[in-house]
């Protein structure tokens, strides 16, 4: 296990000798340690790094502005890379709202960017209001407890977690930078049929402005959650899509 000075990386099986380093973005109110079970589910290749956003727990009233968090989340980035590891970017939820900021931040004033970016329920940048807004209403904590018996580990842990939900929401309503050109990097977005947070699947496309390389949108069977019930499933897509597009046959 690998955990930075500053507390926003989280490595739970570091290696060296990973040509790939898979940087996750947690969903709504997450904690970066609900990605060390994933991890165990990826090639030798592939080193999954968690983002552990900094306003949580105790730090959370001390973030007022989005843009000192994507500073500090991307500066720990680049002071923690490893020369020659390939990055791709895994944004679940609103978490890819983060991994977009965290992109521009990093084209803007370095010229370190993503290899890829695979993003899984969430909309694009412009049309995030209605996603965004749903974070702070009562039908969304019914929905986050409702797969969890009252009073267990895990129904607590989501309650635990609404006071950070509702800051992201805070902090994603806030207004984001235009796309002033388009990334240079692929972008794959996940999305299901029956998704609660995005109305309408059609609306995935919207990310197709966001890149000028390759787009691609996959939908499956299943909720907003499908990948994150079923871990092992989630990250054998990711390892798909990443061979494919950073190491084609």
């Amino acid at each position: 296990m690998f955990l930075s000075p500053d507390g926003l990386l989280r490595i739970p099986r570091p290696n060296e000798e990973a040509q790939v380093r898979l940087i996750c973005f947690p969903p709504g109110g997450a904690d970066a340690w609900i990605w060390d079970s994933y991890s165990t589910f990826l090639p030798e290749s592939i080193e999954l790094c968690a983002i552990q956003l900094p306003n949580r727990g105790p730090d959370l009233l001390h973030y007022k502005d989005r843009d000192q968090i994507i500073e500090a989340v991307a500066q720990s980035l680049l002071t923690h890379a490893r020369d020659g590891q390939k990055l791709v970017f895994h944004g679940y939820c609103v978490g890819a709202l983060w991994g977009y900021e965290v992109a521009l931040y990093l084209r803007e004033r370095t010229s370190v960017q993503p290899d890829h970016f695979i993003i899984a329920g969430c909309m694009a940048p412009h049309e995030r209001a209605s996603q965004v807004a749903f974070m702070k209403t009562p039908a969304f904590i019914d929905i986050m407890t409702s797969f969890f018996k009252p009073n267990s580990a895990e129904y607590n842990y989501i309650l635990s977690t609404i006071p950070a939900v509702k800051h992201d929401a805070e902090m994603l309503e806030q207004e984001m930078p235009p796309l002033e050109k388009p990334f240079t990097f692929p972008l794959t977005v996940f999305g299901t049929e029956h998704d609660q947070f995005v109305a309408d699947p059609k609306n995935l496309w919207a990310w197709q402005g966001y890149t000028a390389n390759s787009f691609r949108v996959q939908l499956f069977e299943g909720d907003h959650f499908f990948g994150l019930h079923h871990p092992e499933f989630l990250m054998k897509l990711l390892t798909e899509c990443i061979q494919a597009e950073l190491f084609p046959v």
